[in-house]
């Protein structure tokens, strides 16, 4: 099903049950895969897959040329997008800078409209990003995030896992799995809404906020508290785990809350 007044290179691979909309443009070196839809005036361009079922809103532009002043134009890198993944209106997302590398998009997640995703950045899997958000090159945004709109995440940043980036944020230091940032480079307690959401054992919610108020609770180094927790407690969840060793192997700065926590009674509220 492609639109007369669409423009499809010969060269590009098109699934079954493939919906084009009109003025739309397929160039060359492209995989559009089973079920998708483009919607009027979405451009994919060259070196870009989109895995199944993917929607892409009207004039979305998906693996156009990195906003790099040194970028060599004529590098073959793409744009990798996983099967469900939903673009609504004005999104952009730029392919990598290196050559065969690929900017990626995990599979069920949901870029709101006007949205824009930087080179070589990463985004996992059912993870939101809502209108006028920006990621930064080689941002890297973990599985089940949520990036609020007008949030401006630095590049080269790691949002973990289920964290919650409030709106009208800028981000310049990664932020830990299950946290809720909701001013500059600042924790404001864990993300337990969406902890809850994702169906996480109570017990386990428990853990992680202890391990939370463990790793903030003093004036020290989050990154001492982190391993000394992981190595006296070897039975902790895996989700505590993966918070804690989000310290112990950090790339950049790390946000801080705004209070500073200290003592067990803090940690039993």
């Amino acid at each position: 099903m492609i639109h007369p007044t669409a423009i499809v290179s010969p060269n590009a691979d098109i699934g079954q049950n493939v919906s084009i909309g009109p003025f739309c443009i397929v160039e060359d070196d492209v995989r559009i895969g089973e079920g998708c839809v483009l919607h009027s005036h979405a451009c994919v361009r060259a070196g870009t897959v989109l895995g199944k079922n993917a929607r892409v809103g009207a004039f979305t532009a998906i693996g156009g040329e990195p906003q790099d002043l040194g970028f060599d134009t004529s590098v073959k890198s793409g744009v990798i997008v996983g099967d469900g993944a939903v673009f609504h209106e004005g999104v952009t997302v730029h392919r990598a800078t290196k050559p065969g590398e690929h900017t990626r998009i995990g599979e069920n997640c949901l870029l709101m409209s006007y949205a824009h995703m930087g080179h070589d950045s990463v985004v996992a899997d059912r993870v939101i990003i809502a209108s006028g958000a920006l990621l930064g090159g080689h941002a890297h945004i973990e599985d089940y995030a949520f990036i609020s709109g007008n949030v401006a995440v630095h590049q080269g940043c790691l949002v973990g896992e289920s964290a919650m980036i409030s709106g009208n944020v800028a981000i310049s230091m990664d932020v830990p799995p299950f946290c809720n940032v909701a001013v500059r480079n600042m924790v404001a307690g864990l993300n337990l809404i969406g902890l809850r959401r994702r169906k996480f054992p109570t017990e386990t919610i428990l853990e992680i906020k202890r391990c939370y108020f463990k790793v903030f609770g003093d004036t020290g180094s989050p990154v001492k508290y982190a391993q000394e927790e992981l190595d006296n407690n070897p039975n902790l969840s895996p989700q505590a785990k993966r918070f804690l060793q989000f310290f112990v192997n950090k790339r950049h700065g790390i946000v801080r809350p705004l209070q500073r926590y200290k003592g067990s009674a803090a940690a039993e509220e």
